[in-house]
């Protein structure tokens, strides 16, 4: 009741996506960032049994009016050869005309990424700033059915659910990271 309701795609605001490459699913959410500094989540483009070819067409064909305003946050992973083709999965993303990528070298830390979307679920103040649009049922799903394992501070992966919220991550860590303080001072 918080977080989903009618947020709808605005054709004028900048899109974000973030990225998950797996084959099932390959995974894709697309979010935008209102003035008033809420997140809303638009629309999401899951595909099973698919590859990051395929993801990237359909990406196109939704939004290729609006290309030049996508950026898009992926999974570290697609900056390794992908054996099929001999490139990868960002090479397949620039040859289809976006040129807005951003990624870090390495996957963030697991738990950073979970707290910044956490964080943008709820902050400690009680500030709600994520936003979701009732016509993304995968990600409601992913987002109320990725849990930790028992006992552990590890993502269970045995439902497979866990994929839409993984992309969400890289926007979110990319975009809206958790702050790391450096405390600094005089040892006496």
């Amino acid at each position: 009741k918080i977080h989903v309701g009618n947020y709808p795609f605005n054709p004028k605001l900048p899109i974000h996506i973030g990225m998950d490459f797996n084959i099932d699913p390959m995974s894709a959410v697309i979010c935008q960032e209102q003035p008033n500094g809420e997140i809303w989540v638009v629309d999401e483009c899951i595909l099973y049994g698919s590859n990051t070819q395929e993801i990237t067409d359909e990406l196109t064909r939704r939004y290729y009016r609006q290309i030049n305003q996508i950026s898009i946050y992926p999974d570290p992973a697609g900056n390794n050869r992908n054996q099929g083709r001999g490139e990868t999965s960002i090479d397949i993303l620039r040859e289809a005309g976006f040129k807005s990528i951003y990624f870090k070298r390495k996957h963030p830390a697991v738990q950073d990424r979970i707290n910044a979307v956490n964080r943008l679920f709820m902050t400690a103040e009680g500030t709600v700033r994520l936003r979701i649009n009732e016509t993304c049922r995968r990600f409601v799903d992913s987002a109320e059915q990725t849990i930790y394992k028992e006992g552990s501070s590890e993502v269970d992966k045995s439902q497979g659910k866990e994929h839409e919220m993984d992309a969400f991550g890289y926007f979110a860590d990319f975009r809206h990271p958790m702050r790391k303080m450096n405390i600094l001072g005089i040892s006496i």
